[in-house]
């Protein structure tokens, strides 16, 4: 299920064109023969032009399909669809396929990058059938909730999801509607991170379940059609969010219809601390600070970034070089522990004196001034786990050495990048690795994922069996929201919260179901 581009090409205006794409997926022959039928179709009506010409050459053998699907379009535009086995061709009934996408000019190749319409090849393909069945296995938790609430609670609410787009995505959707929620009444708030399988989740959504997504760039316009429209509905909505994207817009520029919203589920931390000083009228399911997040959630996050810190730095050599970690909070202590377990010497700062102390004592070098700390240690790798402002203007001007800027956090808020490109003599897009900035002192600092979290980047982050719980819990959040539970009052809650989970004996099957895997 990974998607790359082998070429692409930028046309006059800017626009960048995917001329040849390949994405891989799991599928039967049936499947891969219908996916590449579909895909075919949906080019033709997603480019807005009339195939004037097409040719198909498809075969099977031993249970193997392969096939070519050539649209010839007008203005000598057209496109070579290919669908076949990446590899391994023994005897499987699922098994890995390539879609490849070539898109070419009868004569002028110009003609192809002018052409502003073609969509990702990714963006055409939901999940197959045997993909989707094997993400549900993953997460029979988040499933269980349907038989937790039985009647269809969400029957009578509309729901915004603001959930990250990856595939345990799927299940958690999937069994809303299991719970009532009617597809209709339904709008995703896609966050625009690079996700390993971001867009063919989005397809999943529209294409599937016909649900509507809109991205991050058009959050208040998305929340206000949802808002009106739940009004005309005569029904109340439910927020899933993670990050805290929804209620501060709300609370600050849609204010007069925040009376519709029933409750919000916030399951992350930069969610909750969005929140601080708003009054809340209205009641907030923390998942966030629930004991079952805490339980399970922080090792996963913090081996995620790491691991894919590294995977963007394949010839960098770590060992015996120094580290700083900025926020000792769950995910901060966790990715300390992680980097000397790789033999990294580790610095680690917190503005709070209990969180400080706490790592002064289990042997990190530590610091009440952060700039003291940061200009003696002259850390090879920052890691901000602080939520917002990790660094600033005033650390940027300290650094005289090359060093790697990774964060944790929601967008791209950890630190202060607009003050870093001031203080830069130069400033390069590394592809997806991410930006770096060349300061005056000669310091390379390479942000990487450009300051977006570093877990999710081009990434599944937490594998599905270890996010499961959590979703389960954002969902049963959901349901107590919808049916309006009595000990529910407007604010934050954490022990109701805790309360509740505890009465869903979440964590006793969890454990039970891993206790003796």
């Amino acid at each position: 299920m990974r998607g790359h581009a082998n070429h692409v090409a930028a046309g006059g205006n800017g626009h960048h064109v995917g001329l040849s794409e390949v994405v891989e997926f799991q599928a039967t022959a049936r499947e891969a023969e219908t996916l590449l039928e579909e895909i075919a179709a949906r080019i033709s009506v997603r480019v807005g032009l009339t195939s004037m010409a097409r040719s198909d050459r498809l075969w099977s053998c031993r249970s193997i399909f392969q096939g070519i699907v050539d649209l010839e379009f007008a203005a000598e535009l057209g496109c070579v669809l290919a669908v076949g086995p990446a590899g391994d061709t023994s005897d499987s009934h699922c098994r890995t396929y390539q879609a490849n996408r070539q898109i070419y000019s009868v004569g002028d190749w110009r003609i192809v990058e002018s052409h502003e319409r073609w969509p990702s090849l990714a963006s055409l393909m939901p999940f197959t059938v045997s993909e989707a069945e094997q993400v549900r296995k993953d997460m029979p938790l988040t499933q269980s909730v349907a038989q937790l609430f039985p009647g269809a609670p969400l029957k009578d609410v509309t729901a915004i999801f603001t959930i990250h787009h990856l595939t345990d995505f799927l299940p958690l959707i999937e069994t809303a509607f299991a719970l009532g929620l009617d597809c209709e009444d339904v709008t995703v708030i896609d966050k625009e991170y690079s996700y390993r399988d971001g867009e063919r989740v989005d397809a999943h959504l529209r294409l599937v379940h016909g649900v509507r997504v809109y991205t991050y760039a058009c959050l208040e316009e998305a929340l206000s059609a949802h808002l009106a429209r739940s009004e005309r509905l005569g029904k109340r909505v439910v927020v899933m969010d993670d990050g805290g994207y929804v209620l501060p817009v709300v609370l600050t520029r849609l204010r007069a219809k925040s009376g519709c919203i029933a409750g919000v589920v916030e399951q992350t931390m930069s969610g909750i601390q969005k929140l601080a000083g708003h009054y809340l009228p209205m009641p907030l399911f923390s998942v966030a600070q629930s004991q079952v997040k805490a339980t399970v959630e922080s090792f996963g996050v913090a081996d995620a970034a790491v691991r894919n810190a590294l995977t963007l730095l394949p010839q960098e050599k770590f060992e015996g070089r120094r580290a700083m970690v900025i926020g000792y909070g769950r995910i901060g202590e966790e990715i300390s522990n992680i980097l000397r377990a790789r033999r990294m010497q580790v610095a680690v700062y917190d503005e709070d004196i209990v969180r400080l102390v706490t790592a002064h004592e289990r042997g990190y070098a530590t610091d009440r001034d952060l700039g003291r700390l940061l200009s003696g240690w002259r850390p090879l790798v920052v890691f901000g786990c602080t939520g917002a402002g990790a660094l600033t203007e005033e650390h940027f001007s300290l650094l005289e050495w090359d060093c790697y800027l990774i964060s944790t956090t929601s967008r791209d808020r950890e630190f202060a990048l607009p003050a870093l490109a001031r203080l830069a003599s130069c400033i390069e897009r590394l592809g997806h690795v991410g930006t770096r900035y060349t300061l005056r002192s000669g310091a390379e600092v390479l942000v990487l994922a450009h300051g977006l979290p570093i877990n999710f980047h081009h990434a599944q982050s937490l594998a599905n069996r270890a996010i499961d719980l959590v979703l389960a819990s954002v969902l049963v959040g959901g349901c107590v929201l919808a049916s309006e539970e009595p000990g529910l009052v407007a604010g934050v809650d954490v022990e109701v919260t805790n309360k509740i989970l505890r009465e869903t004996r979440l964590l006793e099957t969890y454990y039970d179901m891993w206790h003796h895997s």
